[in-house]
This record gives structure tokens, sequence and C-alpha cells, in this order.
């Protein structure tokens, strides 16, 4: 009885097999269709945000002086290929010095991502540049070069959503205003996020 069922069981796999082979590839009830051309996502990220230090181009590093605080993102992107896609990204981010005056910036970039594949899970490897608008307690704000390179990981729920974290380097350039010399911060995001594809 056991050698009867076990040559039914090959034969069905043969089957199904040669079914794969002559008439094309069967869907798989667990892999999900991948990204093409003009493929676009929105997705929304919210996470902690923490400032890290500041430095000039002296080489000297100053405290950021600064809370942990929160930031979040809103993006939007297409793929141009299966692996990149380009989009916009407009965020925020708040923060407090010691005398709890309100650190406050809103990032404009454009980024691009490069995505690695495996099986559910999608790693993009992303850059977005732009600009930084900085606005300190009342009484100063500033617009500054930003550059943020970044990395992340995303399990795809369905065809339509996946879940993941985003982490991000936050590196502005804050050029000469009056006496003040021009520096460097730098700052870190940890974000969970959601993403739809569409």
């Amino acid at each position: 009885m056991f050698k009867k069922r076990t040559i039914l069981l090959l034969l069905v796999f043969i089957l199904i097999m040669m079914q794969t082979f002559v008439y094309g590839k069967e869907e798989s009830v667990i892999a999900l269709p991948g990204h093409e051309l003009g493929d676009q996502t929105f997705s929304l990220t919210v996470g902690l945000f923490i400032p890290l230090f500041f430095q000039d181009f002296t080489g000297e590093y100053l405290s950021a002086n600064s809370t942990l605080g929160t930031a979040g993102h809103l993006q939007w992107s297409a793929y141009i290929n299966s692996s990149v896609r380009l989009g916009l990204e407009f965020g925020g981010a708040l923060s407090f010095d010691p005398n709890m005056k309100i650190y406050l910036m809103m990032p404009i970039a454009a980024k691009a991502s490069y995505i690695f594949n495996v099986s559910r899970f999608e790693f993009p490897i992303n850059l977005a540049i732009g600009v930084n608008i900085l606005k300190y307690g009342d009484d100063r704000t500033n617009t500054v070069f930003l550059v943020k390179p970044g990395a992340s990981v995303y399990w795809r729920f369905d065809a339509n959503f996946s879940f993941g974290i985003d982490c991000a380097w936050w590196w502005n350039l804050e050029f000469p205003v009056g006496e003040d010399p021009a520096i460097m911060a730098n700052f870190l995001t940890i974000s969970p996020s959601l993403f739809y594809h569409f």
C-alpha cells in the first residue's frame, strides 16, 4: 500500500512539473508580482529622531545640544525598472534644547532607491538630496543643504501593502551666516514605515 501511494505521488509530481515546463510557469500562491516601469508607491514614516553631533570645517566636534525627538515623512515614488524607484519626500522633525526651545526641521528632497528583493522582503538602499528648512525657537530660521543616505527593510504583506523599518542619516550643511561659520549637522532617524503600492 505504501509503495502504491509513493508511486502515485511521484506521478502527480511529474505531471505538475511537465505542465509547468510545457504550458508556462504557474502563479505561486506565496510569491507576489514584481514591480514594473510606472508602478508607484506612497509611504508614511514616523519614528525616532536622534541628534548626534555638529562639526565645523576645522574638524572640531560639538554637541548637538538637543533632546531625542520625533520625525516623519511622506514619500511618493515611481519605479523606472524592477529595482530602481525615484520620488519626492517631504517631512518634519522636532526636538528641544536644554531650555526647552523647539528645534524644528522640514526637509524637502528628491529621493532615489535601489531595491534588493528576497522572497517577500525588500531591502532598499536610499539617497535623498534636497533642502532642510530649520527653525530654532522664535528668532532664527535658516535653509540648509541636506544629504540623507539610508537603508530600509520591508515585508510585503500583499500586492498593495508593505511594512518595515527605515533608517536614515541626515547630513545638513549650514552655510556661513554673518559671523557664524559653516557647520555640518548630523542626525539619525529610525522609523517604522508603511508602504502602499499602486
